[in-house]
């Protein structure tokens, strides 16, 4: 569930009466538009866009508004054709995630990742040096998980 996070950089807060069935969250692609921006990517500068999994339709609409800024689109185990063009029902939406992910336990995993524990060891995985306490205080807080 990406809708409701990065409120500060100007992504949306979830309202269901307006994002029922929303496959692509625009928050997002706005928020990565701002540190793109903030960044100073354009045609001169640009970059290169990488998702991962089911956020395939974020880093798609990001490279097709932004043409300029971004030089390539690297899509590592996209949805299937289907799934990134057809519209589902948040039922769908769920069990389709508990499927492509870890089965059952996906609820368990994600709950995991979103606390400052989770996070911290998923951190170390990526970076030599791991974000601070502050970081990571400021990533798991209630309003962005």
């Amino acid at each position: 569930d990406l809708i409701g996070c990065g409120l500060e950089n100007g992504g949306d807060p979830w309202d269901p009466t307006r994002h029922n069935n929303l496959q692509i969250p625009i928050g997002w692609v706005q928020g990565i538009e701002r540190l793109m921006q903030n960044k100073g990517f354009n045609q001169m500068h640009r970059c290169v866009v990488v998702t991962q999994n089911n956020v395939a339709p974020i880093g798609i609409k990001l490279a097709t508004r932004n043409e300029n800024a971004v030089s390539h689109l690297v899509l590592l185990s996209p949805p299937c054709w289907e799934r990134l063009t057809t519209e589902f029902t948040t039922e769908e939406e769920r069990q389709q995630r508990h499927a492509d992910n870890i089965g059952p336990a996906a609820d368990f995993y994600y709950t995991y990742l979103e606390s400052k524990v989770g996070y911290r060891l998923k951190m170390r995985e990526f970076f030599e040096n791991p974000p601070d306490d502050r970081y990571i205080d400021i990533a798991t807080a209630k309003e962005r998980t």
